[in-house]
C-alpha cells in the first residue's frame, strides 16, 4: 500500500547511510515503523500489543529517534512522509553517535596497538643490544682462547724440542752405558787374569821357599858330617 511504501523510507535512507568501515556490532538496530495514514482528528499511537512485544528502549541506541517519532505521530498535522523524513534524520544522528563512538572505540584499540608496538620494539631493542654485548664478549673470548692456542702451540714445540733433546741425550747416554759395560767386562776379564798370575806366582814362591829350606838342611847336614869326620 502507498502508506507501507511511504514506512520504508526511513529504512531505505538508513541503508544508503550505512558504511563498509562500521563493524555489525556497532551498528543500532533500526526499527520498521509500519505506519498507516491518520484519520482526521485521531491520534496515531504504539499499541499496548506492540509495546509488550518489543524490546525494552535501554536496549537500542535510537531512544531518542523512537522519541522524536512517537512525538511526531501524536502531533496532528503531520503526514507519513513528515515523519519517515524526521525518523531518517534521528537514525541519521543515532548513526554518527555510533560512528563516533566506533570511531573512539578504534582510536582508543590504535593507541592500544601502538603502545604495544613501541613496547614490544623496546623489548627488541633491549634484546638486541644484550645480544651484540654478547656477541662483542663472544669475539673477546674466542680472540683470547685463539691467543692462548698460539701459546699452548708455543710450549708444545718447546717441549718436543725439549724431548727430542732428551731422546737425544737419552741415546747418548745408552750408548756410553753400553760402552762402560764393555769396559767393566774388559777389566773383569782383566782381573781375572791377573788373579790367576798372582795365584800362580804364589804357588811358585811356596815351591821355591820349601826347596830353600830342603837345602838348608841338607847343608846342615853335610856341615854336621864333615865335623865329625875330621874328629
Amino acid at each position: 500500500s502507498p502508506a507501507y511504501d511511504q514506512a520504508q523510507l526511513g529504512r531505505r535512507a538508513a541503508m544508503i547511510h550505512k558504511k563498509d568501515d562500521i563493524l555489525v556490532e556497532d551498528m543500532p538496530p533500526r526499527r520498521i515503523f509500519a505506519l498507516t495514514g491518520p484519520s482526521p482528528g485521531c491520534d496515531v499511537a504504539e499499541s499496548s500489543a506492540a509495546a509488550a512485544a518489543r524490546a525494552p528502549r535501554s536496549q537500542y541506541g535510537f531512544v531518542d529517534t523512537v522519541k522524536a517519532g512517537q512525538g511526531l505521530i501524536r502531533s496532528p498535522g503531520h503526514d507519513t512522509r513528515t515523519i519517515a523524513q524526521a525518523v531518517d534524520r534521528a537514525e541519521d544522528a543515532s548513526y554518527v553517535r555510533a560512528l563516533q563512538a566506533s570511531e573512539r572505540r578504534m582510536m582508543t584499540s590504535i593507541e592500544e596497538v601502538n603502545l604495544r608496538v613501541s613496547y614490544q620494539a623496546q623489548i627488541r631493542r633491549q634484546e638486541s643490544e644484550n645480544f651484540y654485548t654478547q656477541l662483542l664478549d663472544a669475539q673477546i673470548d674466542r680472540r683470547d682462547i685463539r691467543l692462548e692456542i698460539d701459546v699452548v702451540r708455543g710450549q708444545r714445540t718447546t717441549y718436543e724440542t725439549e724431548l727430542q733433546e732428551v731422546h737425544q741425550a737419552n741415546l747418548s747416554s745408552e750408548a756410553r752405558n753400553r760402552e762402560l759395560l764393555a769396559r767393566i767386562k774388559t777389566l773383569e776379564t782383566h782381573m781375572s787374569h791377573m788373579e790367576w798370575q798372582r795365584q800362580s806366582a804364589e804357588d811358585l814362591a811356596v815351591t821355591q821357599m820349601m826347596r830353600i829350606h830342603t837345602l838348608e838342611a841338607r847343608a846342615r847336614a853335610d856341615m854336621v858330617e864333615d865335623a865329625d869326620s875330621s874328629c
